[in-house]
């Protein structure tokens, strides 16, 4: 049996090692803490708004279902005379919609590996996430995605934070 060719044995490390596990932690985290704004997304509705909003707002979609929220908050806080408050949601709010994109770009797009080979022949490969429905961007490298992971970590702090300084608000007099 011959050798394994470089290009084999670079494939082979997409699948196993400290490659993979580096992606693997990388894209875990991702899921993990965007999960955490999917959940504010219902808390904000549930916590804020008529009671039966929340069963019809299960059904939306994550970029819905903030709109939903952040309606929900702007009305609730105009009327508490909090705004503030309200200004930091709405960058809260934007800043959640902007990393809904990078998400989906990472989460609905495969693992690739990019062989290049120069004029002389020279091979180089270049490793990230294939962008399928745009085939000429770059790919998305580990980095953009762990640099993705720390500023949502940030957004799921900020998220816990907001959350709990707006339910000590009494919104019994309001809308």
């Amino acid at each position: 049996m011959s050798e394994p060719t470089e290009l084999g044995q670079t494939v082979a490390s997409l699948h196993e090692g400290p490659t993979i596990t580096r992606w693997i932690l990388a894209l875990g985290r991702m899921t993990y803490h965007f999960g955490r704004l999917e959940w504010c997304s219902y808390k904000a509705i549930e916590l804020f708004s008529r009671d039966d909003l929340i069963d019809w707002a299960r059904n939306l979609q994550f970029k819905a279902r903030t709109e939903l929220a952040r309606e929900v908050l702007r009305t609730r806080l105009k009327a508490a005379a909090h705004k503030d408050l309200l200004h930091r949601w709405e960058k809260f709010f934007q800043e959640s919609l902007e990393a809904a994109a990078d998400r989906n770009g990472y989460a609905h797009n495969p693992l690739m590996l990019a062989v290049f080979m120069d004029d002389a022949g020279d091979v180089s490969y270049k490793q990230g996430i294939a962008p399928m429905k745009h085939p000429l961007r770059p790919l998305f490298s580990i980095e953009e995605v762990e640099a993705s992971n720390s500023r949502l970590e940030g957004l799921a702090e900020r998220m816990t934070e907001l959350l709990q300084t707006t339910s000590r608000i009494d919104f019994s007099n309001g809308p």
